[in-house]
């Protein structure tokens, strides 16, 4: 059995943030997606996720950016920074 988590994705890619949506519920966690950092700060604001899933290389704020301002925030927060290289 699969522990179910609240996960909020963060990605710029309307494509990859499809898939990886896909992913999450297939897996069945509840989750929230959005396309930047500053809509995934906004997120994080107004309810408590478990997980944050942020793409590294976003326009304007990019990944570990908003990793250090979740830090911040709140340092408990698992955050889980991807990257892709093709």
């Amino acid at each position: 059995m699969v522990m179910r988590i609240k996960v909020l994705l963060v990605e710029d890619d309307r494509a990859l943030r499809e898939a990886l949506a896909d992913t999450l519920l297939l897996a069945g966690h509840d989750f929230r997606a959005v396309s930047c950092a500053e809509e995934a700060l906004q997120a994080v604001a107004a309810e408590p996720f478990s997980l944050v899933i942020s793409d590294v290389n976003m326009p304007g704020m990019d990944g570990h950016q908003l990793l250090a301002l979740l830090r911040t925030r709140q340092p408990q927060l698992p955050v889980l920074l991807m990257t892709a290289h093709g």
